[in-house]
């Protein structure tokens, strides 16, 4: 008692209250961070998405600009790597390009080709040469294939530096991000190569696993030229005498020029080369043709053979980006080059040129001494 005053002496929680406190608590922490903790990794895999789909557009970005295709055989950031090669063309700093975790190299992003086009690669370079990617053997799969693990306690065991079994790339080629009542399943859990690590690995946790595949189709272009080897230009070096009247035109590689007797009897011209493709040319420059079968004319004077001059064009060059000129080897050459490739067509005698940047198929015809694109 104080002043009359009754007072209630101060007292903690009992034991038993504490435990109740903490065990409601625990419920709601069970009810509240599981989803905290679902909503954590969901949004830490779409960014991953988001990034993987920059990545990929880097990796196009630089194919592009150097006209080479990644190695996947050698190290990402050393020359010819994916990593080096698309770098300048990202805002992303050189460990968000490879990483998904700056934190942690182990979440490293993987790159590789698709069978037909590592196996066309190993065989032509990843780069064209000074004639261009070759035609025969082209495949019809073009496509690089983008692997990331969002959650680090689920990384990837797959190499860095190499290529994975066929199968393998088929299967990631083929993965497609599934949900079942809101669950991620990774479809194929059973793969030829180490990317599951284990059977299952992946089994309810789908979203973890992230697959990007790029197809690379358009940006190869098929670049044909047509060297006409026309028009050619047609004289006399020998007019011949002591011929009667020619009885039938005589024929040319394709082309009719016609002959007669005139009063000196003499042989000339009429008609010379029309302007016209040429077929059947093999050799360049200027050749010489002997006139035969012709009759004797009457007077029994004497015979001389008539032999006219046949000049075709020089063969005309094309050179891709700074690689050196080549000369056209056929009438018809077909190639491939990346999008964005400059390509120069060169006129004899190689002073005439014409560059144009390849944005798709295209084809070019040299005639006249000069080149056109036709479409």
């Amino acid at each position: 008692m104080r002043g009359g005053v009754r007072v209630r002496a101060k007292r903690g929680f009992s034991l038993i209250e504490l435990i109740g406190v903490l065990a409601i608590m625990g419920i709601l922490a069970s009810m509240t961070v599981p989803p905290i903790l679902r909503q954590i990794r969901q949004a830490q895999s779409g960014n991953e998405e988001a990034n993987l789909n920059e990545v990929a557009r880097a990796i196009v970005e630089g194919i592009k600009a150097t006209g080479t295709i990644p190695n996947p055989n050698t190290n990402a950031l050393f020359s010819g790597g994916w990593a080096s090669n698309s770098l300048p063309y990202t805002a992303l700093g050189t460990n968000q390009l490879l990483y998904v975790s700056d934190a942690n190299t182990n979440t490293q992003r993987r790159m590789y080709l698709s069978g037909g086009l590592a196996g066309y690669c190993t065989v032509n370079g990843y780069s064209a040469s000074a004639s261009g990617w070759p035609t025969n053997s082209f495949p019809s799969d073009l496509q690089i294939v983008l692997v990331s693990s969002s959650r680090e306690d689920l990384l990837l065991s797959c190499s860095t530096t190499t290529n994975l079994a066929s199968a393998d790339v088929v299967w990631l080629k083929n993965w497609v991000k599934q949900a079942t009542n809101g669950i991620y399943f990774a479809t194929n859990t059973l793969i030829v190569g180490d990317i599951a690590n284990s059977t299952g690995k992946w089994t309810n946790k789908g979203e973890f696993l992230h697959v990007k595949t790029v197809d690379l189709r358009p940006l190869f272009c098929r670049v044909e030229l047509i060297d006409t080897a026309a028009p050619v230009v047609v004289d006399m070096a020998t007019n011949g005498s002591g011929y009667s009247n020619v009885p039938s035109p005589i024929n040319i590689n394709g082309t009719t020029i016609s002959y007669q007797t005139n009063a000196t009897g003499s042989v000339s011209i009429l008609n010379f080369f029309p302007a016209q493709r040429q077929s059947g040319l093999t050799n360049r420059g200027t050749n010489t043709s002997l006139l035969t079968n012709r009759v004797l004319d009457p007077g029994g004077g004497p015979l001389l053979y008539a032999t006219n001059r046949i000049t075709t064009p020089g063969a005309p060059q094309f050179e891709i980006n700074s690689l050196g000129a080549t000369t056209i080897p056929n009438q018809q050459t077909n190639f491939y080059v990346i999008q964005g490739t400059t390509l120069r067509l060169i006129s004899p005698p190689n002073t005439n040129t014409n560059s144009s940047t390849i944005q798709k198929d295209c084809q070019f015809e040299y005639y006249g001494g000069n080149w056109r694109q036709l479409y």
